[in-house]
């Protein structure tokens, strides 16, 4: 087993491991200054403080593109979290496949580029099924080269390998922009999830990781057993296991059952380093999601101490007395 926790994990791996996008070149993880800037040497890697007179002027910071339109920056962190079958492996695909081939995802503008899928949930045909039936979906058919998947199921839960295995070989995708994790908690196999510690040094290896390759981390996540129950109604907390899930991410997204309307789904975000968009829902009609602009986006949910709504014995009561009267054998049976 690797152990992604021990410092310098990534130190020794092959360099460059792939070539970064031209459009994000100039958008490297040194901080920008001006020429002329006094240079300390670096001591442990870290790098130096920068008085405020170097910093670019505001109109000439390179700022990396958004990868998805109000959602997700190149290089950024993003966590998907939603119910147990709330069909969040769909919208996962449906994402990398609209950045591969450069089209819209849930209404908004893409820029084009590869992904690559680590998916440890499905096994690998039912995960290509979903993935021609989105793309035909969409009203496309020619397979996009930009679009990579690596089928983990059952193969290896071991974050430490896995992170060592995709340095050595992520070299062999150009113009990566994005990595999808699905789901979370098989890559974290052995981790507990509610510890704080254990929880942020996995996504921790994770942005030293983003940060090396520029490319996005994108990884679904489940809500807690409770979902929005006596969180205050913060879509955020609904996120199950430690609070790093919700505080770690620059795009936290939220997809929560509609109460009212079938296969709707309530969409919340919170946003690091972009306005928080309005909630709205998406209707799942397969294979893919289409906007619901027309549905009120009011995901179900408890307020703190509220219980939930269980018939008490006036509701049975009540009941009772629409039904005809019975035989004691026909109550036993």
């Amino acid at each position: 087993s690797e152990n992604f926790l021990r410092p310098g994990f990534f130190d020794d791996a092959p360099k460059p491991i792939a070539p970064v996008p031209q459009d994000v070149v100039q958008m490297s993880t040194e901080p920008q200054v001006l020429e002329g800037t006094p240079q300390r040497p670096k001591e442990e890697g870290l790098p130096d403080w920068i008085p405020f007179n170097y910093f670019p002027k505001q109109s000439q910071l390179i700022k990396p593109p958004l990868l998805i339109d109000g959602l997700l920056h190149q290089g950024s962190k993003m966590i998907l979290a939603g119910p147990s079958k709330g069909f969040k492996s769909m919208a996962l695909i449906d994402m990398a496949i609209s950045i591969s081939t450069g089209t819209k995802f849930w209404g908004r503008e893409t820029t084009q580029g590869s992904c690559l899928v680590c998916d440890f949930e499905l096994a690998p045909v039912w995960a290509q099924d979903r993935a021609w039936s989105i793309l035909k979906g969409k009203g496309l058919s020619e397979a996009p080269s930009k679009f990579h998947y690596w089928p983990l199921r059952g193969k290896c839960y071991d974050a430490g390998v896995v992170l060592r295995v995709l340095e050595e070989r992520i070299e062999g995708i150009p113009d990566l922009r994005a990595i999808f994790v699905d789901p979370y908690y098989k890559l974290a196999s052995g981790l507990d999830e509610n510890s704080a510690g254990q929880v942020t040094a996995l996504l921790l290896a994770l942005e030293q990781f983003s940060e090396r390759t520029a490319a996005s981390i994108v990884f679904s996540h489940h809500f807690s057993k409770s979902g929005y129950a006596g969180n205050g109604g913060d879509h955020v907390l609904a996120i199950s296991g430690s609070a790093s899930f919700s505080r770690d991410p620059d795009c936290c997204l939220t997809m929560a059952k509609h109460p009212d309307v079938d296969n709707v789904m309530v969409v919340e975000g919170t946003m690091r380093n972009l306005p928080s968009p309005t909630p709205f829902c998406v209707e799942f009609d397969y294979p893919i999601f289409k906007l619901r602009d027309d549905v009120e986006a009011k995901p179900q949910r408890r307020q703190r101490g509220e219980r939930p709504n269980k018939p008490g014995p006036e509701d049975v009561l009540a009941e009772l007395k629409k039904v005809k009267a019975m035989t004691q054998r026909e109550w036993q049976e």
